[in-house]
């Protein structure tokens, strides 16, 4: 069976046992800021698992594309180590548990793929007697093929866990050891394990506790790849269907055979395994960078043209197998189709900017190792690897070729440390800012409804308050504990042992500070939960609205909102007068001049959106966002910045919209519904089975949650104010509308008036007095420089005549009389081309600094004088250092003072150079 007939086949099969099948979700994870990217099928069903959400169906099945680089060095030297993988997987969330679970796996593994019941093993935690009789007596597994294994407990961190089974099969002798006690589990490559059912009981919690679910769950996977390997009778998951194209295609452009040289092949496996990850992220937009998912993205993108030379290929090349990652993966995932074009020129731009950036690594790591041998080590020291690494993309094994071939050896704990310093650099950067509105929230507020927003219809509302929480406290910062059992921490893990649970089992809930408030005062601030409310809370790029609360003498101002994960609105107030209580019946008000002002730059958003793949074409897809009062930003796709004429065409067409005074409408309708209709939705954005539909006329179609104006024509203007770059292959622009347009355009027209003031002539008279200006100017420039090389023509003569000789070598040692030190080094040359053959040192102060510079003439570099080795033995005297080539080298320091000593030792050094050279 082909992967696609085996995806198909294991999603038709659990539909037809009422399982709900989801399409996998993107690799960025949603609202869960504790995965840096989706790492198994669960993951993105870890809210279910937990009790914090409501699952669309108790029963799902999914296939689900999943990232890790855990192993990531092991990729391409074992048969079955991914980055990306697709994981198969079914899902009880308190529905069905371990006998459904494994009996339906056994029944797909043999009759739907057919595979030989006499191949099949079982494991189970030792503890686990319940899953073991069920293999035993319900599938009818011999009870030596179930064994025992300590490790069979599912955990990955913070989220679902618990006990597991692992099934099995037996490739036969060949394969294995030899050992009498071979079994699964065995290092060895005899029993391969096909699917792991977790049964999940427990929740690990983020501060390594363990926590009962609410409900029993499965939870199972199993690679596509794997499957698919056995399926097809291949050793390799790299040699099924799923991947061996790509291992192919790098193959012929190499000009290789794969399966000739296992170095080779080593590397086609990394760069089909790489390039598969690499398409997929940046499809859902995430781009090459040194922080966060976009440093993983590069790191990959690097080790694969590493790879790809070590093969021979000398051009950029990953942007030309994308085709083949869209071939075969394709269907389903059909968002590959569209974003193939910006996904190939964001890997070409990245490539090529990387052999650039490897050529000037390699020069450098040189030097490093020159100037390790100089002090003496035996090895690099690894901070100068780690520079290496982080600066030029260097992988750790490069850089040491570079030091063996030169005789040293490699600091690889130096390296590490310089690594792990870095990564809680990282871990501190991606630490989550604002509040913590996580679902233990939900879990607090449990009895009460998601909130209902009226924001679309009126900005005010009556309300009633039906929970208040402190306004200044984030969750985590407490240790209450419910029940008995150890502090956090403390106690030993009982695995797989029914329902126990580990001994810190009063674990925390919730932090002490995510308590129910009865009342707030004047002076404090609450997050307030209302059951109904007109203020918009901050999503999709939109910031949140502002206004105030009111009730009888109560006054208090609304300073942000957000949305829990449940669905629950947030405000987050102060109180400027008066008690909120709980259960008192408010009037909700939102800032209504704000909220125009953040309608207009959200519709113009739109409308800008639609611009510009007009006028740059249709891969100029949205990146980022944010739509403010004042401003609008706009991140996009495109390799290149867009000429002034092509953002004057985006920002006529925005304005001729706007004066067409387009009606603007928000409907609701299916998912599905929308993409016939041809509505834009943003890769990776969580959408409903029901979606709103925002329509701009006939112009613009797109998925949005967000508050629009009624018609265009409310947006009154809109001007472009920025452009630049954001990352490679992304472009960014800012612009404003309406109110702030009208401002903007004012402040350009006083900066005109201001410029022309002081040149006594009127603003529109401005460009071409400016151009009168610059020619005076450059008249004035060239008039300065035949001056000056007048000048130095005459200067270079009188130090050329203060030559003197120093075993057979003439040598100007000198102060410079001319300003700066650009002079300086014009003047070196000058001096230098009238001695013919010579030494020149000149000296000079500027800004309180000693400066030095030295040159050689070309005949005596060739006798072995080195202008380098002589800054680098005068720089101490003015207290710098320096260095250079053979025929041009500076220093600089300090001391200022040491400037006639440092000329003194000229003759002292150049006598030292002759004498080694002779």
């Amino acid at each position: 069976m082909t992967g696609k007939e085996l995806r198909r086949k294991f999603l038709e099969f659990f539909a037809e046992r009422d399982h709900l099948v989801l399409d996998s979700a993107p690799l960025v994870p949603r609202e869960d800021p504790t995965l840096l990217w989706i790492n198994a099928g669960v993951a993105p069903l870890k809210p279910y698992f937990a009790g914090k959400a409501e699952p669309p169906r108790h029963r799902l099945a999914s296939s689900q594309l999943s990232l890790r680089t855990t192993d990531i060095e092991n990729v391409g030297h074992t048969p079955r180590h991914h980055t990306l993988f697709e994981m198969l997987g079914n899902f009880s969330i308190g529905d069905y548990f371990k006998r459904e679970a494994i009996v339906w796996g056994w029944e797909y593994l043999t009759g739907v793929l057919g595979l030989p019941r006499q191949d099949l093993w079982a494991s189970v935690h030792p503890t686990d007697d319940e899953a073991r009789q069920i293999w035993i007596r319900d599938v009818g597994l011999p009870a030596e093929k179930v064994v025992d294994d300590e490790t069979n407990f599912w955990d990955i961190g913070p989220g679902p866990c618990g006990p597991c089974s692992e099934i099995y099969i037996d490739r036969g002798p060949a394969f294995g050891c030899g050992s009498p006690d071979c079994r699964p589990g065995c290092e060895c490559s005899r029993y391969l394990e096909l699917w792991n059912l977790v049964f999940s009981q427990f929740n690990h919690l983020e501060n390594g506790e363990y926590v009962p679910l609410p409900r029993k769950n499965i939870d199972t996977g199993m690679g596509l790849e794997r499957i698919a390997s056995v399926m097809q009778g291949v050793n390799s998951n790299f040699e099924c269907d799923l991947l061996f194209p790509l291992v192919s295609e790098a193959a012929r452009l190499a000009g290789k055979r794969y399966g000739t040289q296992e170095q080779d092949d080593v590397a086609m496996r990394v760069i089909a395994d790489h390039l598969r990850a690499i398409t997929f992220a940046v499809a859902e937009g995430v781009l090459p960078s040194n922080e966060g998912r976009g440093y993983v993205i590069r790191r990959l993108l690097r080790r694969a043209v590493r790879y790809g030379q070590s093969l021979g290929i000398g051009e950029a090349f990953l942007h030309r197998l994308v085709p083949v990652v869209v071939d075969v993966m394709g269907d389903p995932y059909t968002h590959l189709r569209a974003a193939a074009p910006q996904v190939a020129g964001v890997l070409r731009a990245e490539e090529e900017r990387f052999r650039q950036t490897l050529a000037e690594g390699t020069e450098r790591a040189l030097e490093l190792v020159a100037a390790a041998r100089e002090k003496g080590l035996d090895r690099l020291p690894g901070r100068d690897a780690f520079l290496l690494y982080d600066t030029y993309g260097f992988p750790l094994d490069l850089t040491a070729d570079i030091a063996a071939e030169q005789g040293l050896g490699l600091d690889r704990e130096g390296f590490e440390q310089a690594m792990e310093e870095q990564r809680e650099r990282a871990r501190a950067a991606r630490a989550v800012e604002g509040w913590d509105i996580g679902s233990p929230l939900d879990m607090l507020l449990g009895q009460h409804p998601e909130t209902d927003f009226v924001g679309y219809e009126r900005l005010e509302e009556d309300a009633t308050v039906l929970a208040l929480l402190p306004g200044d406290t984030r969750e985590g910062n407490g240790g209450a504990h419910e029940g008995g059992g150890a502090a956090a921490g403390e106690g030993a893990r009982q695995e797989g042992a029914g329902d126990q649970v580990p001994t810190q089992a009063g674990a925390r809930a919730l932090s002490q500070g995510d308590r129910l408030l009865n009342e707030v005062r004047a002076g404090e601030r609450a997050r307030v939960l209302l059951d109904r409310t007109p203020f918009y809370a901050e999503a999709g790029g939109q910031v949140a609205d502002t206004g105030e609360i009111t009730h009888g003498a109560l006054s208090a101002r609304v300073l942000d909102v957000q949305r829990t994960p449940g669905g629950r609105i947030l405000h987050l107030v102060e109180v400027d007068r008066g008690t909120l209580r709980v259960g008192d019946r408010v009037r909700a008000q939102v800032d209504g001049d704000r909220r125009l002002d953040i309608a207009r730059h959200h519709t113009a958003t739109h409308l800008l959106h639609r611009a510009l793949r007009e006028v740059l074409g249709s891969h100029a897809t949205q990146a980022g966002s944010l739509v403010a009062p004042d401003r609008l930003r706009f991140d996009f796709v495109h390799y290149q910045a867009p000429s002034p004429a092509e953002l004057r065409r985006v920002e006529d067409l925005v304005n001729e919209k706007i004066m067409a005074d387009l009606p603007v409408e928000a409907l609701y309708t299916s998912r599905d519904e929308a993409t016939r209709m041809g509505a834009v939705a943003l890769f990776g954005e969580k959408y409903g089975d029901t979606v709103r539909v925002v329509r701009m006329g006939d112009f613009s179609l797109e998925l949005c949650g967000g508050t629009h104006l009624r018609s265009t024509g409310q947006a009154g203007m809109f001007r472009l104010t920025s452009s630049s770059a954001v990352a490679a292959g992304v472009r960014r622009v800012e612009a404003v509308a309406g109110r702030m347009a009208l401002a903007w355009v004012r402040h350009q027209e006083e900066l005109l008036a201001q410029a022309a003031e002081p040149l006594g002539v009127a603003p529109e008279q401005l460009p071409a007095r400016v151009v009168e200006l610059r020619e005076e100017l450059a008249a004035a420039g060239r008039r300065l420089d035949s001056l000056q090389a007048s000048l130095l023509g005459r200067e270079a003569r009188l130090l050329a005549a203060t030559a003197t000789e120093v075993d057979g070598i003439k040598v100007v040692a000198a102060r410079c009389p001319l300003p700066d030190r650009g002079a300086m080094r014009t003047l070196g040359d000058e001096v230098r081309h009238s001695l013919g053959s010579g030494v020149v040192v000149l000296a000079a102060e500027e800004g309180g600094r000693a400066y030095l510079l030295a040159m050689v003439t070309p005949d005596l570099v060739g006798r072995g004088l080195h202008a380098g080795r002589l800054i680098k033995a005068l720089a101490p005297l003015v207290g710098g250092g320096g260095g250079g080539k053979p025929h041009m080298a500076e220093a600089g320091g300090r001391e200022v003072a040491g400037i006639p000593d440092a000329l003194a030792r000229v003759a002292t050094e150049v006598r030292l150079q002759a004498k080694q050279e002779s």
